[in-house]
């Protein structure tokens, strides 16, 4: 009696724990569905606290530890989804998806090259990516490659994101961004002058402007002020952009009033106070000029960086900042600054300027191996203020044998050239 009764016992035991199994089963679904209602409207703080709790009644759930950390990631908290990614790797590691994730992650805390090998395994594995998201991982490296000086390696996973996706917006805007950067100025303006989207016009504006084609550059500019509602960076871009173009054709009131357009758009955008103060330094308003590359250095401090930046930790993004990631042309705002104050007679403040402009460039030309062709102009320009001519001609140099194309290039050699006391070639 007594060994049918410990039977009995047991079996309700086991039937009880089983039901707690299915119960708590069910309940990590109910979690994970309110946690993809949250994630799908962008409440990704709603959506952490649904999928944490998925995690703990399920934790042998690889998807639940890819969707937390998917969750977390979006809430610019990637320090803390690395663990997540893990773990549903550890769980799967066949888990595509999660080498995605972790890609992710760890581009977000800095950790460049852990993260180009973890997209690299997404892309060998890419056939257990969900539908669609191919192009995203492919995107994913080609920018990650980027910012890691590898600017061809970008531009064939760029044009992998745009062939997968048929002709993607962001990847071909992407795609824009990087050709321009590498120096194919003729590429950039066949790729992107019909693009869909502004901010693929605005590069292929810019590529015109630096072939010398400033008509053209002048039309494509003017053709996106429609677009110039002050929502997002391309379209406060567009005046700004349309200013430095008219300001090289010599219209120094209509670049000043184009910029002070871009600027009521957004205030603190950094570029354009740098731009306006060249307007104003050329209009001969020194003191104006000085007033907005303050204004200009001040912001590339303190103001957060591009949207595209933000998935970033606050680490990550200081250590960026600090290599001269997010606005290294504004080294040039310091190489203006110091040009005013020299006009002024502060020779030591302008000495100063021309000192830390120096490292600044030097930081990075040296963070993206000296592969961009735009960071070696300005590095070159902060050797010349700073008197080391020849350093100035082999670093422009370089910049025209990676873009060949630009209208500029014989006069800043030649300029260069004099200089270090040789004769232009």
């Amino acid at each position: 009696m007594k060994q049918a009764n410990y039977f009995f016992a047991l079996m309700l035991m086991l039937c009880a724990g089983s039901a707690s199994f299915v119960r708590a089963g069910d309940d990590a679904k109910k979690h994970m569905r309110e946690g993809d209602f949250c994630y799908s409207r962008g409440q990704y703080a709603c959506a952490i606290s649904e999928y944490s709790e998925a995690v703990r009644l399920a934790p042998d759930d690889p998807r639940a530890h890819l969707y937390l950390g998917d969750a977390l990631y979006q809430n610019f908290e990637s320090e803390r989804a690395l663990p997540e990614y893990k773990e549903a790797l550890r769980l799967k590691p066949d888990y595509a998806e999660a080498h995605y994730g972790l890609g992710n992650a760890l581009d977000g805390i800095g950790n460049t090259q852990a993260a180009i090998a973890e997209y690299r395994e997404a892309v060998r594995m890419k056939h257990g990516l969900a539908h669609g998201h191919e192009k995203f991982v492919h995107d994913a490296l080609g920018n990650t490659l980027f910012r890691a000086g590898d600017l061809d390696g970008a531009i064939a996973e760029l044009r992998e994101a745009v062939r997968v996706s048929g002709n993607w917006g962001r990847g071909k805007q992407d795609l824009c961004t990087v050709l321009r950067v590498r120096g194919d100025l003729r590429g950039t303006i066949q790729e992107c002058k019909g693009g869909r989207l502004v901010e693929d016009r605005l590069y292929a504006g810019m590529a015109l402007r630096d072939t010398g084609d400033l008509a053209g550059a002048v039309k494509v500019f003017r053709d996106l002020l429609p677009y110039s509602t002050g929502g997002s960076p391309p379209e406060y871009r567009s005046p700004d952009e349309l200013g430095v173009t008219l300001l090289e054709q010599g219209d120094v009131d209509g670049a000043i009033a184009e910029h002070r357009a871009a600027l009521l758009m957004d205030p603190d955008y950094a570029r354009a106070h740098y731009h306006l103060g060249l307007a104003l330094q050329k209009k001969g308003d020194l003191a104006g000029a000085v007033a907005e590359y303050q204004r200009a250095l001040a912001l590339n401090e303190t103001h957060p960086p591009d949207v595209e930046f933000l998935g970033y930790s606050p680490r990550a993004i200081a250590a960026m900042r600090q290599a001269g990631i997010f606005e290294p042309e504004l080294a040039e705002a310091r190489i203006s600054l110091g040009q005013a104050l020299e006009s002024r007679g502060d020779s030591a403040g302008a000495t100063e300027q021309y000192k830390t402009a120096l490292e600044h460039a030097q930081r990075a030309v040296e963070h993206t191996q000296s592969r961009r062709w735009d960071y070696l102009e300005i590095l070159a320009e902060a050797y010349f203020v700073n008197h080391k001519f020849s350093d100035a001609l082999a670093a422009e140099q370089k910049a025209g044998a990676l873009c060949p194309d630009l209208h500029h290039l014989k006069e800043r050699i030649e300029k260069y050239t004099k200089a270090a006391g040789g004769a232009p070639n």
